[in-house]
């Protein structure tokens, strides 16, 4: 789910920009999160929840290192929510 998907208001489909305006610094390309998770590899693995799977990560920000858990989406219970 994008920032722009959590920030819509259900109510009437519109983005809130505003929200949107504050959380645009924490959007962190897929390839740092992919080299910080180092492709969600097995030894990285945090633990899971409903929704996904999370991995732990060392992250390059602003030029400080920066320990990261990522949750990696579970695409197959996003289907069956679907489903519902």
């Amino acid at each position: 789910m994008s920032v722009e998907e959590l920030c819509r208001d259900k109510a009437n489909n519109k983005t809130d920009t505003h929200i949107m305006s504050s959380v645009a610094h924490l959007k962190i390309p897929l390839e740092n999160i992919l080299t910080a998770t180092n492709n969600f590899a097995k030894e990285n693995f945090w633990g899971e929840a409903d929704f996904g799977t999370h991995y732990k990560g060392e992250l390059l920000w602003s030029g400080e290192l920066i320990d990261i858990v990522v949750q990696r989406w579970n695409k197959e219970w996003d289907d069956e929510k679907e489903q519902l």
